[in-house]
């Protein structure tokens, strides 16, 4: 279950000229990442920092109730890979797997970190708890 994401291959270069044309026009550089993709580096571990810390923000895929899980995988974000907390938005859950209570809960506490990215706000339920979740905030 490799990632791809070696330095030997071209994703690196790709991202460099991808920011080199977007950042000029104003354009935020983001995307999603688990901490297993990064760890699946393997040796590359280390060198991926460039390019990881290049991003204007990571949309971490963590979508868990748990808080204990966040606490950390933020930490090894923050520790291991050296990100600031300003650039990992916290991936929620709000297809309804994820009762209101626990949502607001880690809606309020991403406000310390970049925020939130919603996954799947289109069936009714998911969009009633992100709207109740943002009245509530």
């Amino acid at each position: 279950r490799g990632s791809g994401l070696k330095v030997s291959t071209n994703f690196p270069m790709f991202l460099s000229k991808l920011i080199a044309k977007l950042r000029p026009q104003g354009r935020v550089v983001s995307t999603a990442l688990a901490q297993y993709i990064i760890e699946d580096t393997g040796d590359d571990a280390t060198k991926t920092q460039a390019w990881l810390s290049s991003y204007d923000f990571i949309n971490l895929m963590i979508y868990n109730k748990n808080m204990d899980t966040y606490t950390k995988e933020l930490t090894w974000w923050t520790t291991q890979r050296h990100i600031d907390k300003g650039k990992l938005t916290w991936g929620v859950d709000y297809t309804g797997g994820t009762g209101a209570d626990a949502v607001k809960a880690l809606t309020t506490a991403s406000k310390a970190y970049g925020g939130v990215m919603a996954w799947e706000l289109s069936s009714k339920g998911a969009l009633a708890l992100w709207k109740d979740t943002q009245d509530s905030l």
